[in-house]
C-alpha cells in the first residue's frame, strides 16, 4: 500500500508540474508543453516564440523554485519535529524567519545594493544564519549541562525569544522607512514572483546537499523521535547529531527563505500528511515529505498567480488559508489521543 502511495504522489507531482506550466493568464496548449520537453516527438510542431519564452523564462524557473522551496520547508519540518519531539514545531521555531525578515527589511527599506541585485536575498540568508547562531548560543548558555547537550525545550524557548526580538527590530526598521513598506511587506508574506534562472543554481545546490546530508541521518532521526535518552542508550551521539541536524536544517531553510520570503505552515502540515500516508520511518518520510511539499507549494503558487489574475496574491496567504484549519485539526486530534 505504501509503495502504491509513493507511485501515486510521484505521478501527481508530474501532473502538477505540467498543470503549472499550462495554467496562467496566458494558457499554453498542452501540445506545446509536450514539445517543450520532448523535441523528438514527430508530428508535434515547435511552440511559437511567445509560448517558448513564457514557458522557459517565466514559468519554468518559478516552478523549479516552488519545488525547491516546498521540499526544503517540508524536510525541515520533518527534522525539527523529530528533534523537538513536538508535532506542532516547524523550521521557523529556531529563529530562521525572524532573522530573514530583519535582513530583508534592512535591505529593502534602506535601499542597500552592496551585493547588487541580490542584496535582499543575501542579507536575508546572512541574518537567518545569525539568528540561528544566536538561538544556539543563548540556549547553550541558559540550558543545563548534560551529556545530551542543550535540551530541546531550552532550544525552543530560545528560538521564541530571538524570534520576538528580531521581529520587533524588523518592524521598527519598516516603521521608520515608510516609503519602502510595500515591497518588503509583500516579501514578508511570501512570493515566488521574482524567481529567475540566476537564483536557481545556488538554491538547488544548497537544497540538494543539505537534503542528502539530512537523509544520511535518517536512523538517528528515528532514534531521536523515541526520546533523547533512548537515543543515547542505543549509541547515538545525541549532542553532536542534534548540532549537525540543526546546522543542516538552518542552511536548507535559510537558502529558500532568502529567495521566497516567509511561507508558513508548509513545514507544519506536510510532515503530518506524509506520516499519515507512509508511517514514521524517516527512510521513507523524508523523500515523501519532499515530494508532497513540492506538490503542495506548486498548487498554492498556481492559485496565487491565477485566482485574482492579473493581480498576484502573496503565496503565504494561500498556504495560511490551508494551514490554519489543518493546525486546529492537529490540535483536535491530539486532544482526542490524550483523552481530553
Amino acid at each position: 500500500m505504501k509503495k502504491t502511495n509513493i507511485f501515486l504522489i510521484f505521478g501527481f507531482f508530474l501532473i502538477s508540474v505540467i498543470f503549472s506550466l499550462w495554467v496562467g493568464t496566458i494558457k499554453t496548449p498542452i501540445i506545446y508543453i509536450l514539445d517543450f520537453f520532448f523535441d523528438f516527438i514527430p508530428g508535434i510542431p515547435p511552440p511559437p516564440n511567445l509560448y517558448y519564452e513564457i514557458l522557459f523564462y517565466l514559468r519554468l524557473p518559478r516552478i523549479i523554485m516552488a519545488i525547491l522551496v516546498g521540499s526544503a520547508l517540508a524536510i525541515g519540518g520533518v527534522v525539527v519535529q523529530a528533534v523537538f519531539r513536538n508535532p506542532m514545531a516547524e523550521p521557523y521555531v529556531i529563529g530562521l524567519s525572524s532573522g530573514a525578515a530583519l535582513g530583508a527589511s534592512i535591505a529593502s527599506t534602506l535601499s542597500l545594493y552592496i551585493f547588487g541585485f541580490y542584496t535582499l536575498q543575501i542579507l536575508a540568508f546572512i541574518f537567518s544564519m545569525l539568528s540561528v547562531l544566536l538561538v544556539y548560543l543563548l540556549a547553550k548558555s541558559l540550558g543545563p549541562s548534560s551529556i545530551i547537550g542543550t535540551s530541546s525545550g531550552v532550544l525552543l524557548l530560545s528560538g521564541i525569544a530571538v524570534s520576538l526580538l528580531f521581529g520587533s527590530l524588523s518592524s521598527f526598521v519598516i516603521y521608520v522607512n515608510a516609503s519602502q513598506r510595500p515591497e518588503v511587506i509583500f516579501w514578508l508574506m511570501g512570493s515566488l514572483a521574482e524567481s529567475n534562472w540566476q537564483e536557481v543554481p545556488p538554491v538547488l545546490l544548497v537544497v540538494l546537499t543539505c537534503s542528502f546530508g539530512l537523509y544520511m541521518f535518517r536512523r538517528e532521526l528515528d532514534a531521536l523521535s523515541l526520546g533523547e535518552e533512548d537515543a543515547l542508550y542505543i549509541g547515538v551521539d545525541v549532542k553532536t547529531v542534534k548540532f549537525i541536524l540543526m546546522v543542516l536544517t538552518a542552511l536548507l531553510v535559510a537558502s529558500v527563505v532568502s529567495v521566497s520570503g516567509l511561507i508558513g505552515f508548509v513545514g507544519l502540515m506536510i510532515p503530518h500528511m506524509a506520516r499519515m500516508s507512509f508511517g514514521s520511518s524517516h527512510r521513507v518520510l523524508l523523500p515523501s515529505s519532499a515530494i508532497l511539499g513540492a506538490v503542495f507549494l506548486l498548487l498554492c503558487d498556481d492559485l496565487a498567480r491565477t485566482i485574482m489574475a492579473p493581480l498576484e496574491i502573496p503565496i503565504g496567504i494561500i498556504t495560511a488559508f490551508f494551514g490554519v484549519p489543518f493546525f486546529f485539526f492537529i490540535l483536535r486530534s491530539r486532544r482526542y489521543e490524550s483523552g481530553g
